[in-house]
């Protein structure tokens, strides 16, 4: 199994180079994205849609998820693994530098930044028009791929973020959804 998963780790990785080999441009591109899956900016965008009133249960829905994917991938699961950052392995430490050398200062497994867009932009993708909404889930690959890309993250890393992420989102929804209905039952008086 774990053969398995460094098959797809070294796959994923010299994709990423090839691309880079093939578009240059990508880096930068990349560098900027990267930081949209920060914690702070993520914050932010989820307190916006808790002030405006039609967008408030996603807003609150978005900051329950994306706080408790960093609970669950930085506090816990990063100090538990210890997985180090793949520019740590003289293997793709050339690779690294030549993308940019963006810095990631703690343990790399699971993916942070994964966990955190995907927790936002799931829950956006719930909310919102599926006709349109897959496009969240669309930026939420790309970021997530921007971390294998700037050798910061083993695809494995940025896989288990992913599901983090998802399943941090389904659980504050269907947690949020239980409570609107409790509301909407003591309204009635049937509570």
């Amino acid at each position: 199994m774990i053969d398995f998963f460094n098959y797809i780790d070294n796959k994923l990785f010299l994709f990423a180079h090839f691309l880079h080999l093939k578009y240059s441009f990508l880096d930068s591109f990349f560098i900027s994205i990267t930081d949209i899956a920060t914690f702070l900016p993520l914050s932010i965008l989820s307190i916006i849609l808790i002030i405006n009133k039609k967008t408030r249960l996603c807003g609150l829905n978005s900051l329950d998820s994306l706080i408790t994917s960093t609970i669950i991938t930085t506090l816990i699961l990063k100090n538990i693994v210890k997985r180090p950052r793949p520019f740590t392995n003289d293997m793709f430490i050339s690779f690294w530098q030549e993308v940019g050398s963006v810095s990631a200062n703690s343990f790399s497994f699971p993916s942070g930044h994964s966990s955190a867009i995907f927790a936002i932009c799931f829950t956006l993708f719930l909310y919102f028009n599926k006709k349109y909404s897959f496009v969240f889930l669309l930026i939420a690959l790309i970021i997530a791929f921007s971390r294998v890309y700037l050798f910061v993250h083993y695809a494995t890393d940025v896989i288990a973020g992913i599901l983090i992420g998802i399943f941090s989102s389904l659980l504050s929804y269907t947690f949020i959804d239980k409570m609107k209905m409790k509301e909407q039952l003591e309204d009635l008086n049937i509570l």
